[in-house]
């Protein structure tokens, strides 16, 4: 009975420690937008970086009201978590996983949802081409092919389009995308990946009620990987004549490639979950009990 209470509504969000931070991790602040309306956000300060700079954050007693001479700040504007800056910090876990706890490769699964499953398959390809490192197995949940395409078929929440308004003028499309630092390249590096890996058993998992990165990224990043297994490339209509498909009934299914029994893609589309939800379901853990043979 007590579950069926949204306890939220005794929450203060300019309090969030309320929700489990850390003092001073997260900073409130508002943003005006031109059509006058006014924003209420969150700076989240990443949990690595909060340790680095505990003491200076705990000690910030800055008014809220001035966020932009806040310590959060600071270490927004001088020190962001860049595109390289993740997949670094994505080696050292795999590397400590491996180095200090003792577990062999093969009994590693890389794991990402959303943004982080550009930074697993960065990481899977970076061992696979520098250290000829294959892990057991690399799930994919909510992915895209990289940020360029992704910006253009990406709303905020499902509701707020950001560049898609702007189809009918590419030139200024391409204006925006050349703002772009990162730009996570996830179709080509999965192809790497692939083709460089002796071994490769890959899961790619996504809802079809997604309504922030369209399910259909998950169908283009499908072929890119059952290609990259070919020496002289394929079709996405050769693809289409060799893969299995096995319906799961309420408009699920499951494709898979298997390329001579040492290369194997897996593309699940369910149609619940969502965006976020969806690395919470089953269909996840099913993934990797198939990768471990459990």
């Amino acid at each position: 009975m007590a579950s069926a209470i949204d306890t939220r509504w005794w929450q203060d969000p300019n309090t969030p420690e309320q929700f489990g931070f850390l003092k001073n991790q997260v900073q409130p602040f508002n943003i005006v937008t031109p059509d006058g309306e006014t924003l209420y956000t969150w700076h989240v300060v990443p949990i690595a970086k909060y340790i680095a700079n505990e003491d200076f954050l705990i000690n910030d007693d800055t008014d809220a009201k001035a966020f932009n001479s806040t310590v959060a700040f600071d270490l927004l504007s001088k020190d962001p978590n860049n595109e390289q800056g993740l997949i670094v910090d994505g080696v050292a876990a795999v590397q400590w996983a491996m180095d200090v706890a003792k577990i062999p490769p093969q009994r590693i699964a890389l794991v990402g949802a959303s943004l982080g499953t550009a930074v697993a398959t960065a990481v899977a390809e970076q061992f696979s081409r520098v250290s000829q490192i294959d892990f057991a197995g690399v799930v994919l949940v909510a992915t895209f092919s990289d940020v360029p395409a992704l910006l253009l078929t990406y709303s905020i929440g499902g509701f707020i389009p950001i560049l898609s308004p702007l189809r009918p003028y590419p030139a200024l499309q391409k204006l925006f995308l050349g703002y772009l630092k990162d730009t996570w390249q996830t179709s080509s590096r999965l192809a790497s990946l692939v083709r460089l890996s002796r071994t490769v058993n890959l899961h790619l998992i996504h809802s079809k009620n997604d309504f922030e990165i369209p399910w259909k990224h998950t169908e283009g990043l499908f072929y890119t990987s059952a290609n990259a297994t070919s020496l002289s490339g394929l079709s996405n209509k050769q693809i289409d004549g060799v893969k299995l498909r096995k319906d799961l009934g309420h408009d699920e299914s499951i494709e898979s490639w298997n390329a001579d029994g040492a290369k194997k893609i897996s593309k699940h589309i369910v149609r619940y979950g969502g965006h976020n939800r969806v690395a919470t379901y089953p269909h996840v853990a099913r993934a990797i009990q198939e990768i471990f043979d459990l």
